[in-house]
């Protein structure tokens, strides 16, 4: 019984130590803590807190997206494209999105009336909104022009936006200003013009809101020609309307949060369910023997992966994605799949850097995508302290590049989306 003379002996030290009114009701929260731990202990019970620290998973150890399918011993087409953290392509494995679909198709009935529309798709990163115009499109068929485009870099000035939305609309010719632009635009046919990507429309800098006003002054002066669906992610969005007033371009503003709980279970059973996967759930040791117990028990357990899967994820599919495959266990030629407790991911740390680095995630996250040298201009420090700061956050896995080949100072950073929800909630 020595861990029970060094629970006294801990407990008098701090009794005498500790004398101020809130040290003594810390020390009373310390001391039930110690009490549980001590009647579990003397049941024969594992301490609730060793449970905690046991479970918790460090961020570091995390293998990478492309290490991960390395290791997974599955067959391809069980894995792609149902596990892929890309946007679906039909309506088969959209989950809880009917009434944004009823919202996209009511605009464009009423853009069809001769109404002038305008639409934005807004939600946090991985929420689905690329998966949820890719079924609006499926469902609208083809007898729409449809011109669909991504703006993939930032612009920052006028001549910027012309020159990238004339790109986008092939014209061959070079066309001289915003008022040119739109005499071009007007004598295009009718159609709809769906562009993802809106948190590249500003960068917080001093003249940073040139662009954007562009943008939404083209989309205004065409929409009553043409449908425009903007998606944009949601704290950018949020600089967008604070800076340069964008909630009012729009005739209708679609919000999507993340789904729930219950859709994203949803969501992974009905790709596993298409995939031709049977999910089983590892027991750890509980044994019944009744078919029907099993039943339950394997539902208890399932019931207690996927909270701790959102949890993890925060909603963010492509997290849980992430964290699904990170607990699989492919048996039978990848017919069958034992999942694993994912376990919790020891995000404290967090908190605990330094002010510049914060403020760094949450210009990162304000802007979407953020490069090096726009967080120097931003911050107006010298490239070195920016390629540092970078470097930091990405080796701590908070931050990843959009790149294929080697990172450099014009590589924009997205917020890792594996660790997305623990950095968005402590900056909430």
């Amino acid at each position: 019984m020595g861990w029970l003379s060094e629970h006294w002996s801990e407990l008098i030290s701090r009794v005498r130590g500790e004398q101020s009114g809130s040290m003594r009701a810390d020390l009373m929260d310390w001391f039930s803590e110690r009490w549980n731990d001590l009647e579990s202990r003397l049941r024969g019970e594992p301490s609730t807190s060793m449970e905690t620290h046991e479970k918790l998973v460090a961020i570091s150890a995390l293998p990478s997206r492309d290490d991960l399918m390395q290791r997974l011993n599955a067959p391809p087409d069980k894995i792609s494209p149902f596990f892929l953290p890309e946007p679906i392509a039909g309506n088969g494995l959209l989950i809880g999105r009917e009434a944004e679909l009823r919202q996209l198709e009511e605009a464009l009935a009423q853009w069809l009336e001769g109404h002038p529309c305008s639409l934005v798709l807004v939600g946090p990163q991985g929420c689905g909104k690329t998966s949820l115009v890719n079924c609006f499109l499926q469902n609208i068929g083809e007898e729409f022009q449809i011109l669909r485009g991504r703006i993939d870099r930032r612009l920052e000035s006028q001549q910027a936006v012309v020159d990238f939305l004339s790109e986008l609309f092939g014209f061959k010719d070079h066309v001289e200003d915003t008022p040119a632009l739109i005499s071009r635009i007007q004598e295009l046919p009718p159609g709809l013009i769906i562009l993802d990507g809106g948190h590249n429309l500003l960068l917080r800098i001093i003249g940073g809101r040139q662009a954007a006003e562009t943008f939404f002054y083209i989309l205004l002066a065409t929409r009553r020609r043409h449908l425009w669906l903007l998606t944009c992610r949601r704290w950018p969005w949020q600089n967008l309307c604070r800076h340069v007033h964008a909630d009012t371009y729009f005739t209708h503003k679609i919000p999507l949060d993340a789904p729930d709980q219950a859709h994203q279970r949803e969501a992974l059973e009905r790709r596993a369910e298409q995939a031709g996967i049977e999910l089983h759930f590892a027991e750890r040791g509980r044994e019944v023997e009744s078919e029907d117990d099993k039943e339950k028990l394997q539902e208890e357990i399932a019931a207690g992966f996927y909270r701790d899967l959102f949890a993890a994820s925060g909603g963010n599919l492509r997290a849980a994605l992430y964290f699904w495959l990170l607990s699989s266990q492919f048996e039978d030629e990848g017919k069958r799949v034992v999942l694993h407790p994912p376990g919790q991911l020891d995000t404290r740390f967090i908190r605990d850097l330094e002010r510049d680095h914060l403020l760094s995630l949450a210009e990162i996250a304000g802007h979407g995508i953020l490069s090096p040298r726009e967080h120097q201009r931003i911050f107006r420090v010298d490239v070195l302290t920016s390629r540092l700061t970078f470097t930091l956050l990405y080796q701590l896995r908070l931050i990843e590049p959009i790149c294929d080949g080697t990172a450099d100072d014009d590589t924009p950073y997205s917020l890792d989306s594996v660790t997305q929800h623990a950095v968005t909630a402590m900056l909430d």
